[in-house]
């Protein structure tokens, strides 16, 4: 009896031990699931519905690019496109190739949609073929019943109204590249089917603004990753509009002007700094480059002797010629080198160094003065002062007044040009400067190289004496510019000079005067050397006229307009157009009268 309590207390006390670690354990167990869905519940609803919310992008509209009018340059219109479903597709690239005999596509664009196919979900839609026609659509709908996953769809396409007229202003958009995905980080809007990104112009530099900020759809999807229905949607908004200066009638025009000419125009404001009109001729058409442009055309473009790629206003480098006596002039002025009525003797040549270096008036002009040297654009003057004022006055000078450096204007390529003096030559050539290189800058020639855009902010800065910044932007409150530190008198006496090239005769412009006209303006010809004209050549009479066009020298030609009060500044170069006052000087003057009709002067 004694055995069996003691088995049963035994017994009892494991039951008991056994129980309790069983109720300690469910204890846990329900707390923990306590803990779970009373105070971590939201938690883990949220985990749950990210694992079955899908937050896909939406592209916004590119905004878009007005003239200082608000006239439409560069916009998006809707067109149509066909897209390619992958998850409805067994074999991708077959699929291509069979579509690709109705709808031409190069290799290089199969490659494309099948590298993108492999970096991207099935569910993601590719691209196929964009800016079809409502004829292409209806084919392509009725290929769709043999074809799975081929779908038409309305699309915004980037559009260039105006075309070549703003190519080098305005730049274009094209699709994104692997290697700008991996430079932005790996932006999510740059990965969508339609994604593109500006480039050159003001497409490239106002690119994030242009592009707006992408919206948001919430979808649920099953596991497949197929969309069941939409959630909500966010949105994209639009890109910013951009207001440039440039005025669409005017610009218009000056490229119309220019022809069948190779060269740039350039027109600014000389109180905001606001460019009017920047041409380049010949040009291109920036709509071929929005789908990617095909070999053939860019080999065309890149091939092409007069070079439409190049933006000349910002990137072509020239001599400045004569119209750099404007500079060299006001330099020796300013410089104390000489008077106003000091003479110099032209018998049409100029004797340094043992060699004769000719004035481009083969008589001669005889006795000139600081003011005539101007006007007759007298080379032989020029010689011998910049002799006497140095190469290193004549470099401080030009780069004070623009020429030497950029002027960061609002567009990628932009050249600094060159302004030569000892230690540059050093630098650059790892030689001495010789006494001669300074009588040639002492015209506009040698090593001096100037964009169209520098010799442009430089009449602005000789028209006004203030410290003009060019823009492409329309400046709603400009501010004044600071002063140059050039005596008012000095400045005067160029204007005048200046004025006195166009509108006295004896002056290199006389012939393209505005008569009978309420405004006059004031301007510098300058003819710069490509090629030069031998011993032999000159002495049987041949012109620069007479020789093959790319041996040809380029005309020049600076502006300012009204005379009694500068308002606009401009430059015209036509290359191989022989000289300044038969071919730059002409374009001119017709621009000054189209600014006149539209109430600019």
């Amino acid at each position: 009896m004694i055995l069996e309590d003691n088995r049963y207390q035994v017994f009892s006390r494991r039951a008991f031990l056994l129980g309790t670690v069983k109720l300690g354990f469910f204890g846990v167990l329900y707390g923990q699931l306590y803990r779970l869905q009373a105070h971590e519940a939201l938690k883990y609803k949220e985990i749950a519905e990210d694992n079955r919310v899908n937050v896909q992008l939406l592209s916004p509209l590119r905004g878009r690019i007005v003239d200082r009018n608000g006239q439409i340059l560069a916009h998006n219109e809707q067109q149509y496109r066909l897209m390619l479903m992958p998850e409805h597709i067994e074999n991708l690239e077959t699929v291509i190739d069979l579509l690709s005999q109705h709808f031409p596509i190069s290799a290089k664009e199969k490659k494309t949609l099948l590298r993108q196919a492999r970096r991207n979900p099935k569910f993601v839609p590719l691209l196929f073929k964009k800016k079809v026609s409502w004829q292409d659509v209806s084919k392509a709908e009725f290929l769709s019943a043999e074809i799975s996953g081929l779908i038409s769809e309305e699309g915004m396409f980037r559009t260039y109204p105006h075309g070549p007229i703003l190519a080098h202003i305005l730049g274009y958009v094209s699709p994104v590249s692997e290697a700008e995905i991996k430079a932005k980080n790996n932006d999510p809007l740059l990965k969508l089917p339609d994604a593109q990104s500006g480039k050159l112009g003001i497409e490239e530099n106002k690119d994030m603004d242009l592009r707006g900020d992408p919206g948001e759809r919430h979808v649920e999807i099953n596991a497949a990753g197929r969309i069941i229905r939409e959630i909500k949607r966010l949105s994209p908004a639009e890109g910013k509009t951009q207001r440039l200066s440039i005025d669409l009638e005017l610009q218009r025009f000056a490229y119309a002007r220019m022809g069948l000419e190779t060269g740039a125009v350039v027109v600014l404001d000389v109180r905001t700094g606001e460019i009017l009109v920047q041409v380049s001729a010949p040009s291109y058409d920036p709509n071929v480059f929005t789908s990617g442009v095909d070999h053939a055309t860019w080999q065309q473009l890149a091939q092409n002797p007069d070079k439409p790629l190049i933006n000349k206003p910002i990137a072509g480098l020239y001599p400045p010629a004569s119209t750099f006596k404007t500079l060299t002039g006001l330099a020796l002025l300013h410089n104390n080198i000489v008077k106003p009525n000091q003479t110099v003797f032209c018998p049409g040549y100029y004797f340094f160094g043992g060699r004769k270096v000719h004035c481009w008036k083969k008589e001669g002009h005889g006795v000139v003065n600081w003011h005539d040297a101007i006007v007759k654009s007298c080379d032989v003057y020029f010689y011998e002062m910049t002799r006497r004022m140095g190469i290193q006055n004549l470099a401080d000078f030009a780069r004070l007044v623009g020429l030497g450096s950029k002027t960061n204007i609002e567009l990628s390529g932009e050249k600094a040009g060159i302004v030569p003096d000892p230690a540059w030559k050093q630098m650059a050539k790892n030689q001495v400067w010789f006494p001669g290189e300074t009588i040639i800058a002492g015209i506009g020639q040698g090593y001096l190289l100037t964009t169209p855009l520098q010799l442009a902010v430089m009449t602005a800065r000789l028209a006004t004496g203030t410290n003009v910044h060019p823009t492409l932007f329309h400046r709603e409150h400009p501010k004044a510019f600071a002063p140059l530190g050039i005596h008012p008198e000095h400045l005067k006496l160029v204007r005048q000079a200046m004025s006195d090239v166009v509108n006295i005769p004896g002056g290199t412009a006389y012939a393209q005067r505005l008569v009978d006209m309420d405004f006059a303006y004031a301007g510098k010809t300058g003819t710069a050397q490509v090629r030069r004209i031998s011993m032999a050549q000159r002495a049987a009479g041949i012109k620069n006229e007479d020789l093959p066009r790319p041996f040809r020298d380029h005309g020049m030609f600076i502006a300012f307009a009204p005379v009694d009060s500068p308002k606009y500044a401009s430059a015209v170069i036509i290359e191989h157009g022989s000289s300044g006052s038969r071919a730059a000087a002409p374009v001119t003057k017709d621009i000054f009268l189209k600014m006149h009709e539209l109430g600019y002067v």
